[in-house]
């Protein structure tokens, strides 16, 4: 029984160095910020990370109230953890954002922003 004490301990203390290597990117801050209204007129975009991502393998969909949906251009030149994008052509409405972003690890994460777009 101590070779299986012994086992389980070592499977443990690789599991906790190795854990924090192994995380997700997280969603730090955002422009727009969830659940916000802005003004109308051209929409800059940035979502920033706690860590590192591949921006050309990360993706953002802006998806509006009836529906459509379209992808956004990923803007080169963001630092390492940041993504950006802009878009001219948005009216006023409710969007979702949906951001995909893969950790430089390998880790894919995901998630939803919504915000809404008013008259100025």
């Amino acid at each position: 029984m101590p070779t299986l004490a012994v086992l389980l301990a070592a499977l443990l203390t690789g599991w906790l160095i190795t854990g924090p290597a192994q995380a997700h990117a997280l969603l730090l801050e955002s422009q727009p910020k969830a659940g916000t209204t802005i003004n109308a007129g051209p929409v800059d975009v940035l979502l920033r990370f706690n860590s590192r991502i591949d921006s050309l393998r990360s993706r953002l969909v802006l998806k509006d109230g009836q529906g459509g949906k379209h992808r956004l251009a990923v803007e080169t030149g963001a630092d390492a953890a940041s993504l950006k994008a802009h878009d001219d052509h948005l009216g006023p409405g409710k969007y979702l954002l949906h951001w995909e972003v893969l950790s430089v690890d390998g880790h894919v994460s995901r998630g939803d922003l919504g915000f809404s777009i008013g008259t100025p």
